[in-house]
């Protein structure tokens, strides 16, 4: 190690995960000096899963798109980079079975409100009471982490936000709501619409992360004005990398017999291969997925991170008219449909502005989420009038498929039993959300940091 020259430190990844690591390497959590800081995104840009797409004139949230006031580092990032936050739209709700439009909230609270007590009893009163115990023992990870307090595994890291929280790692939701007396009907409409459209996925899931999607559809929830990627690109200007390599594919991870790391990188632009390194310290903020060999990394001389299957998701965005689904012609189509049927086609619609809030569009644009690219037949029928010239489409492998791997937060933030290399993706195995990458990030430098400050002491 060269621990008393200073770190030469490779972060491998610049979404949000990969830019918090290097702000946090940049700031000092490590306690130790830096010698020099490079950053490798095969992309062109920082961001991610990020992303903003632009229709017409005007720009979209493609990737994350709400932020929820109680995510610390969020809202921490986002003032310290001095960006703008604009509230998220109150749209009119419904939920849809396939076959009819069951219920619809309305623009007089009282009226919303009563509907959803009719349906749903005192449900609606115990869902607050759920998220915000939720949200309260949620953030003692921000006070731990304060102290300089980093975890071996996910599965520890919610074990001391709560002790109760690590069984909801083996629990699906829907198990988890039943025992804490939720109706039937509510999960199967409520609950499923709201996972449906976060996850793409169905109450099945465990009850961890299917609770941090009932909490995200709160109050207080709020965007970045320009796209919520800004936040990953400031924290990467604010990092001073030494060396910031984007369209740069790391494919091969190599511990050398001195215990450091180089690394196999090709330059897509040029077509080029080469070797950089070695490196003291390696954060690879980037997902292990089973189901994609463009993900995977080749790990030589240490143990690769166990791959998980990841969700498809595909985000078409439609300049038109929604089609008044399941009611009859002429009804007005409520701002957000929530797709309660997992067999239907697609998973949810929205109505969504541009991430500039103040742009005059020409069209409404709608933001319809599914599991495969809708065909022009299954447009026209949720569309009454649409532009499909005008359509885009954004088809990616945005989180864990849940329902599908072994997400019970076992597998471990550090690949090398030295601490030189680590998992900040690792995350996403409890939960996969913009401040939950955060919270891995600076996981994975404290525990690197706890690793390093005993040797830089001799």
């Amino acid at each position: 190690m060269a621990s008393h020259k200073g770190l030469r430190v490779a972060v491998v990844g610049a979404g949000i995960g990969g830019s918090a690591t290097a702000h946090f390497v940049r700031s000092g959590d490590l306690g130790v000096d830096i010698a020099e800081l490079v950053v490798f995104e095969r992309g062109q840009r920082a961001g991610g899963r990020l992303d903003v797409v632009q229709v017409d004139d005007a720009g979209y949230e493609a990737g994350g798109s709400i932020i929820h006031g109680k995510n610390a580092y969020m809202v921490e990032f986002a003032k310290m980079l001095r960006l703008t936050r604009q509230s998220t739209p109150d749209n009119e709700l419904g939920l849809f079975d396939g076959q009819q439009m069951f219920l619809k909230t309305s623009p007089w609270t009282l009226v919303t409100f009563a509907r959803m007590l009719w349906r749903y009893g005192l449900d609606i009163f115990r869902l607050n009471k759920y998220t915000g115990a939720l949200l309260e023992k949620f953030a003692k990870i921000y006070e731990l982490q304060n102290n300089g307090k980093g975890f071996a595994t996910p599965r520890e890291l919610v074990a001391a936000m709560d002790a109760d929280f690590p069984a909801l790692l083996s629990r699906t939701l829907r198990e988890n709501l039943k025992q804490e007396g939720f109706s039937e009907r509510f999960i199967e409409e409520l609950a499923m619409g709201i996972v449906h459209v976060n996850y793409g996925q169905t109450p099945a899931m465990p009850a961890f992360v299917g609770s941090v999607a009932l909490a995200g559809s709160g109050a207080e929830l709020w965007s970045v004005k320009g796209g919520n990627r800004l936040v990953a690109e400031g924290l990467l200007e604010a990092a001073r990398p030494d060396r910031l390599l984007f369209g740069h594919s790391v494919d091969a991870v190599r511990r050398t017999a001195a215990g450091q790391y180089e690394l196999e990188v090709r330059n897509l632009d040029a077509s080029q291969d080469g070797v950089e390194g070695p490196f003291d310290l390696v954060f690879l903020a980037c997902p292990a997925i089973s189901n994609s060999r463009e993900a995977q990394i080749l790990f030589q001389g240490v143990p690769a991170p166990v791959l998980k299957p990841y969700q498809r998701t595909v985000a078409t965005f439609v300049p038109g008219k929604m089609a008044p689904l399941g009611e009859p012609e002429g009804a007005d189509a409520p701002g957000m449909v929530l797709v309660t049927s997992p067999s239907y086609f697609v998973n949810s619609i929205g109505s969504y502005g541009p991430v500039e809030a103040e742009k005059k569009v020409s069209e409404q644009v709608h933001k319809v989420f599914s599991k495969a690219i809708l065909s022009s037949e299954g447009l026209e029928s949720l569309f009454s009038e649409l532009a499909s010239d005008k359509v885009k489409i954004c088809d990616w492998l945005a989180y864990p498929a849940y329902e599908e791997g072994e997400f019970n937060g076992t597998d471990g933030f550090s690949l090398d039993p030295d601490g030189h290399l680590y998992h900040v993706n690792r995350i996403e195995d409890v939960a996969s959300a913009m401040e939950m990458s955060c919270i891995g990030a600076k996981n994975c430098v404290l525990l690197a940091s706890s690793r390093l400050l005993p040797r830089a002491k001799l």
